[in-house]
């Protein structure tokens, strides 16, 4: 494949909404007592944090690797996995955490105390991390994928590496990226397939879609192996099957219309071409019969030539 293509390919996978579903369905269990925002406006600018996730209960607690360290207001940053994560990236984010809470509609109404930054990306960036630890700043890892940044600032910062996390809830963000885990994405595909709560489906399509965009090579193993799987990724996937089965009937309707428009216009213009010959021809039999007619009164005045 050509750079081009490739590249092409990259922007054509829809990361974002893909995480999105994601981390709605990491905190499924939590839909009550979380409300997570997506591409949270700061300002009457186009300036955006991708997620904000803020508790409705600031007591409720989330037990998973990544929602444990949560409090009120939780700011989330997310890299796919063609994105770079360097040290201006989380000063970027530092800037959106700082402008959240001096924007709020009342003196301090969101306490920085209640403030948390994560951002997420599928590989480790080891330069990332390398650079902080020799600029004097503190790196942790709490459990497997989840790492603390410390002595930046007082909000506390968190780096998730996505590949690296192990509990099995977060199999969902494991599957978004080249080269995912046939495993991880069966186990998903059979759990997601068990949905029925308004929402959760919509979540597992997104994530299914880039997945699927990712690991074409993984799905099409899938589909031929095992059909029970096949099954289910039909019917979780129905909605858009059924979509871009519309979108391809339209298409080919759209084709199938200009086609006769074109020769509906080939044969007006072969109609027109033969009406100018018919009244050519008509105009040259005129003017034979005219001749003939001359000739005629030749003869009967003169006699035969």
């Amino acid at each position: 494949m050509s750079k081009n293509n490739n590249r092409k390919s990259k922007a054509q996978i829809d990361w974002h909404s893909g995480f999105a579903g994601g981390l709605e369905l990491v905190f499924r269990d939590y839909k009550d007592q979380l409300a997570i925002e997506r591409e949270h406006s700061l300002s009457k600018q186009p300036l955006r944090i991708d997620f904000l996730l803020v508790k409705v209960n600031p007591g409720t607690a989330i037990d998973n690797a990544i929602g444990r360290f949560f409090k009120t207001y939780n700011i989330v940053e997310y890299k796919n996995p063609y994105d770079e994560l360097n040290i201006d990236v989380v000063w970027k984010v530092i800037g959106y955490a700082a402008l959240y809470k001096g924007l709020g509609h009342s003196k301090d109404v969101i306490p920085s105390s209640e403030l948390t930054i994560t951002i997420f990306r599928h590989s480790k960036p080891h330069a990332l991390l390398k650079q902080l630890i020799n600029n004097g700043y503190i790196i942790t890892c709490h459990s497997p994928g989840v790492y603390s940044v410390s002595g930046i600032i007082a909000i506390p910062i968190y780096i998730v590496v996505t590949r690296e996390l192990k509990e099995d809830i977060f199999k969902v963000l494991r599957i978004m990226s080249k080269n995912a885990d046939i495993d991880d994405i069966k186990a998903f595909i059979t759990e997601a397939s068990k949905f029925n709560v308004p929402g959760d489906k919509g979540n597992a399509d997104a994530v299914l879609q880039v997945s699927s965009t990712a690991n074409k090579t993984l799905f099409e193993i899938m589909k031929g192996e095992d059909q029970t799987m096949c099954e289910a990724l039909k019917e979780l996937m129905a909605d858009e099957l059924k979509q871009a089965k519309e979108d391809g009937v339209s298409e080919a309707t759209k084709k199938f219309a200009t086609i006769i428009n074109e020769k509906d216009k080939t044969i007006i213009d072969q109609d027109k071409t033969i009406s100018e010959q018919d009244k050519t021809i008509s105009e040259q039999d005129k003017t034979i019969s005219e001749q003939e007619a001359l000739l005629k009164q030749y003869k009967e005045k003169f006699g035969e030539l």
